[in-house]
């Protein structure tokens, strides 16, 4: 204990300051402020109710009231409202102000409140309205929230409950001047996907947004692309989901640091697949499938169609192969080269794209199986391109003029329309690929 005067409890208690101070200015008139020695001094009146009585009795009614509103409001139990108005983090009875602030104006439905009650005492418990509502009022400003949206947002986020106005307001201005979400409907998007992004810390944000920008090497406007497509990214831990991926695609399969970068810009969902449960299984399963033989085979693969690593095996990939195979008669190497060059046929629907696509080759085109064939073989993206948008009018704009599209080269179906055009334009002057000997 510090010795000088200025800490020590040896002086004169306040009662002698102030009867001391009393006397000089020559008035007792503070005396009356001593404690009395006599117990009789304030007799109590037992007809009365003491303070504390009072405030027990009117915490009792209160309390009652409050449990009254959760009851009716709400639904809830005896039990379970009395279970919450006697959580230790209640910070007001007045239950009624509460339940009609997060009813009407953060759009929670009686059974959502509810379940936010039941499941998330202690945050319901300590909500401040004085500090909620400029939250509140300030993310729906922000980002144009309706009533349902702001719940939808505090359902799957809680905790925003208790989040605090200037700390929501430099999350948002970190997302939209570092991280590029720079327009109002790309941050809805964001965060009304992933209301957990805003309970993120700024160190967080910044950890997390330096390695997909230095580490990965994504421009801001690829990082921000990939946010868009699979906003749940950024919330992935980075040394325990994201790294241990990469790694393995990197290390296991054999893609190099510029492929890599370029596979999670354009399919940002290939972070998202368990390495364990997913993408090693169903690499050994494509490469039995496609018979590919070498580590450059699996890798060409995986760029240029990355979807192959998590749609169905049994129910697309499988199915999809074999009827390639059985149409068009394919051998192992076949189906090898078709997978190689043109892996996206296997992205579309059998029964409403390639079945379609196939026939009309046939009776209307007029190709025979083997000229099929052949001709998918050597220009797969024949099986890719729509059949009404870009086939169908191709085909019948040759046949008006005059031109059998099964002469013409099949490189025709991939050219623009404006270069598809002067195509045609070429022909009509020079010579004609036309149905007349």
């Amino acid at each position: 204990m510090c010795g000088c005067k200025r800490h020590s409890f040896a002086g004169p208690t306040i009662y002698e300051r102030a009867e001391t101070f009393g006397k000089k200015r020559g008035k007792g008139r503070l005396n009356k402020f001593k404690p009395s020695d006599d117990k009789n001094d304030y007799p109590a009146d037992e007809s009365l109710p003491t303070p504390r009585a009072r405030n027990s009795e009117s915490e009792q009614v209160r309390r009652e009231q409050a449990m009254q509103t959760l009851k009716k409001e709400l639904s809830l139990t005896r039990s379970d409202a009395a279970f919450f108005l006697s959580h230790p983090f209640l910070l007001s009875l007045d239950m009624s102000s509460k339940v009609w602030y997060l009813r009407n104006e953060m759009g929670l439905s009686r059974s959502k409140l509810r379940s936010m009650i039941i499941q998330h005492p202690k945050l319901v418990a300590s909500v401040f309205l004085q500090d909620l509502q400029p939250t509140v009022e300030f993310l729906k400003s922000e980002l144009n929230l309706s009533a349902s949206e702001m719940s939808a947002v505090a359902v799957a986020n809680p905790r925003i409950l208790r989040y605090y106005r200037n700390d929501v307001r430099r999350k948002l201005a970190y997302l939209r001047l570092e991280v590029g979400l720079v327009d109002v409907a790309m941050l809805r998007k964001v965060i009304l996907s992933q209301p957990k992004i805003l309970g993120y810390g700024l160190d967080t944000f910044q950890s997390k947004v330096a390695f997909y920008k230095e580490e990965l090497g994504l421009d801001t406007e690829k990082f921000v692309k990939m946010l868009l497509v699979k906003p749940e990214i950024f919330c992935y831990s980075i040394d325990d989901n994201v790294k241990p991926t990469i790694a393995f695609f990197l290390d296991e399969v054999g893609l190099s640091p510029k492929q890599m970068t370029a596979l999670v810009a354009r399919s940002p969902q290939i972070l998202t697949c368990s390495i364990e449960t997913n993408v090693k299984p169903t690499i050994q399963k494509i490469k039995k499938l496609f018979h590919l033989k070498r580590r450059d085979d699996i890798v060409r693969v995986i760029t240029l169609f990355p979807q192959v690593i998590w749609l169905s095996f049994e129910k697309n990939l499988a199915p999809k192969t074999e009827f390639l195979r059985t149409s068009l008669n394919l051998s192992d190497e076949e189906v090898r080269r078709l997978m190689l060059t043109m892996p996206q046929v296997l992205g579309l629907s059998m029964e409403k794209n390639l079945m379609p696509k196939m026939s009309y080759y046939i009776e209307v085109v007029q190709y025979d199986e083997e000229e099929l064939r052949e001709n998918i073989l050597a220009q797969p993206s024949l099986l890719v391109h729509s059949l009404e948008k870009r086939i169908k009018p191709r085909v019948e704009k040759l046949a008006r003029m005059n031109f059998q599209f099964r002469y013409c080269p099949m490189h025709i179906l991939g050219f623009t329309d404006i270069a598809f055009e002067k195509w045609v334009e070429r022909q009509k002057n020079t010579w004609s690929i036309t149905t007349e000997d």
